[in-house]
């Protein structure tokens, strides 16, 4: 069993009171896979940015079918953590230095995915759950273009954002806590991702079944 100090559990209020982080991972877990159309991860790579411990409480605590599992996040204590206390050659954990005006104020700008060592490894899957969410389109885009180098030819990427309809490519929702709620424009987004070389699959609206969260969105390669 992994046991989470409670400083690392940083999932709104909100979430918390649905239910285990285990199992809100699970179920989350779950329908990503569906949106794929595979039945689990057994065998799969999965690459999972901004990782927090969710899903690692729910592939250990749950017992989860699992390739295997690389987290990454820009917390470097919950990435310290991780890396001692889970005991299984199937996860990996890497700290990534990315600049962000809500959660890294310190972090890179230039270039900051050039420190992040992956050893070459590509992956079936990518997952970013509350990432995007708080990334504007220059930081987006370098997250868009790591990715794509560490995914597989047939592998895909699954990640909620904020959607708006207005003509506002991008906006801040909350302008004075600047990336606390960065939202794009459909066809903004989708341009991007063109962009770093991914197709826009499929799009579904926010908590599908009651599920914790935002707009989503799965990719492919181009």
């Amino acid at each position: 069993m992994l046991i989470v100090p409670e400083e690392f559990n940083r999932n709104a209020k909100s979430v918390q009171e649905q239910d285990t982080p285990a199992e809100t991972g699970r179920r989350l877990i779950e329908y990503m896979c569906e949106r794929i159309g595979i039945p689990d991860l057994a065998g799969r790579d999965l690459l999972d940015h901004g990782c927090g411990v969710r899903f690692s409480e729910s592939f250990l605590n749950l017992d989860l079918p699992l390739g295997s599992y690389t987290g990454l996040d820009v917390h470097r204590a919950l990435i310290e953590f991780l890396q001692e206390a889970v005991d299984d050659p199937r996860f990996t954990y890497r700290h990534v230095n990315v600049a962000n005006r809500m959660y890294n104020r310190k972090g890179r700008a230039e270039a900051p995915y050039d420190k992040v060592d992956l050893g070459g490894r590509r992956f079936d899957i990518a997952s970013m759950f509350s990432v995007i969410t708080h990334q504007d389109p220059p930081e987006a885009t370098l997250t868009f273009t790591f990715l794509r180098r560490h995914i597989r030819e047939d592998g895909h990427m699954f990640f909620s954002a904020f959607l708006h309809e207005d003509d506002t490519p991008f906006q801040q929702l909350v302008p004075e806590k600047p990336d606390l709620m960065a939202s794009y424009r459909l066809d903004h987004l989708t341009e991007i991702l063109e962009r770093t070389g991914w197709e826009v699959v499929s799009v579904v609206d926010p908590a599908p079944r009651d599920l914790p969260i935002m707009w989503s969105l799965l990719c492919r390669p181009v």
